[in-house]
């Protein structure tokens, strides 16, 4: 397998392992890593890796694979690939090409976020539903137990509790 640039999944680790300088977090008993290359490679140890199938050459660069209400979902530039078992993997294609850059899950509840004012949100994480939003774009995006919050580079930040309608707050802090 190629050297993983992104090598991600879930929510809350079970097991932290470092292997050549790679940091790779294991969720519910299998790794998912993304090569950069459109590709997504799935492992049971961390140490023997295989290609996952169905995965959309479309998609290009992953940001962003997270393993949530019982799917591994990975984002890209206008995709959304989504998978049961991390090995099979489906691609939805969003209505904007725009680059797609994290992906949340909270209150059963799915979220992703990308540059022109790319919001989405998904009960099943195969269906997605674009969301009005105050923002521009935004770089990344979290649950913190009651609602979403997105980071936008100039500094703001934009807050959900449904994924839906959103907030734009001060974050008091600015990016250079």
């Amino acid at each position: 397998m190629p050297r993983p640039v992104r090598i991600y999944v879930g929510s809350s680790p079970v097991k932290k392992v470092v292997r050549d300088g790679v940091t790779l977090y294991q969720y519910a008993a299998k790794f998912a890593a993304s090569t950069g290359n459109a590709k997504i490679f799935y492992s049971d140890d961390g140490i023997v890796w295989m290609e996952a199938t169905g995965v959309s050459s479309s998609a290009g660069s992953h940001r962003s694979i997270i393993r949530a209400g019982g799917k591994y979902i990975a984002v890209a530039s206008g995709v959304v690939s989504w998978s049961d078992d991390g090995i099979t993997w489906h691609a939805t294609n969003l209505v904007s090409r725009s680059y797609v850059y994290d992906v949340a899950y909270g209150n059963g509840r799915f979220v992703i976020v990308g540059d022109d004012a790319l919001f989405f949100y998904s009960d099943n994480g195969e269906t997605w539903i674009q969301a009005a939003v105050p923002a521009s774009k935004a770089r990344n995006v979290c649950y913190d137990g009651t609602q979403f919050v997105a980071y936008k580079p100039t500094g703001m930040i934009v807050v959900s509790t449904d994924g839906n309608e959103w907030t734009q707050k001060e974050s008091g802090s600015v990016t250079p």
